[in-house]
């Protein structure tokens, strides 16, 4: 028997059950969606308007924040797919989406080992997300583990190429710059929640419901 996307979401808050802001229903999903694009959007703007730099701690303070909702964003697509997701691998991709910038600690305390050439430190690169895929391959039992913390690298990544001075994705083949419009970024949000926020008007659960159009 095939599984429907609703049983599929209920099976996953068993597995997600002890963390509180997982959403418990796919409708309440798309306002978490909502609520987390409308976060990043907006702060977004308001420090493009400041013209402030990019390269500062003091933007660190908005860009981790918005790492870790764009990962969430895109846990909760996955979830509302159908897909199982561990606890294990959750928290490892929502950890992993922030925790990777720590590399950028030795530059700011003015050691450049790990950024020399480069736009952003050595980590930053499709390199480490193959090399965490394959180590799930090769060895299942930290196969949630590993593959939770590319989803979360992956995830980073996203966000990366489109501001700053962009990624070395190349590397160690190239030390070139990787950059992508912020338009392509922030026009996916855009169009995910107005998915969502289609999805939650009334005549949308109301069609939604078994029987909805039966007399």
């Amino acid at each position: 028997m095939s599984r429907t996307p609703a049983a599929s979401f209920d099976r996953n808050t068993v597995y997600l059950e002890s963390l509180a802001w997982i959403p418990d229903s796919p409708h309440r999903s798309r306002i978490v969606i909502l609520a987390l694009t409308a976060w990043v959007l907006g702060f977004d703007l308001l420090w493009a308007l400041s013209s402030a730099d990019e390269g500062s701690l003091l933007y660190g303070l908005i860009d981790e924040p918005a790492h870790l909702a764009t990962c969430g964003i895109a846990l909760i697509l996955v979830l509302l797919s159908g897909q199982i997701l561990s606890r294990t691998f959750v928290l490892s991709a929502l950890l992993a989406s922030v925790v990777i910038d720590l590399d950028h600690l030795p530059q700011h305390l003015g050691v450049e080992t790990i950024t020399a050439g480069t736009p952003r430190p050595y980590v930053h690169c499709a390199l480490a997300v193959i090399l965490l895929c394959v180590g799930g391959l090769v060895l299942p039992r930290g196969r949630p583990l590993m593959f939770g913390v590319a989803f979360g690298f992956a995830a980073h990544l996203a966000r990366d190429v489109v501001t700053g001075p962009g990624v070395a994705l190349a590397l160690p083949f190239s030390e070139s710059a990787f950059r992508l419009p912020y338009l392509l970024y922030g026009g996916a949000l855009v169009v995910v929640a107005g998915a969502c926020l289609a999805s939650t008007m009334p005549g949308s659960l109301r069609s939604a419901r078994p029987g909805a159009e039966q007399r």
